[in-house]
């Protein structure tokens, strides 16, 4: 079972803490950063963006992956 749990927060600290106590919690097989995730205005590391890369490049191997075709098609439902 997948579940997603979307926190909305304008302080970083409490942010990372809240991912980190997720990252050490037993039976949680993953915890994904997403750029949404970011609080605007806060610069990003290059050390966020490389996890960024990373998580893209691995998306793109697992074929997670659409179309822009799709893409537009999904947005019209929205």
């Amino acid at each position: 079972m997948k579940t997603t749990i979307t926190i909305e927060t304008d302080n970083r600290a409490s942010l990372d803490k809240i991912l980190d106590s997720f990252r050490k919690t037993k039976g949680v097989k993953k915890v994904e950063r997403l750029h949404s995730e970011r609080i605007q205005g806060v610069p990003v590391t290059r050390e966020e963006v490389m996890e960024d890369i990373r998580c893209s490049e691995e998306d793109i191997k697992a074929g997670r992956t659409i179309t822009n075709e799709e893409l537009r098609k999904r947005i019209v439902t929205w």
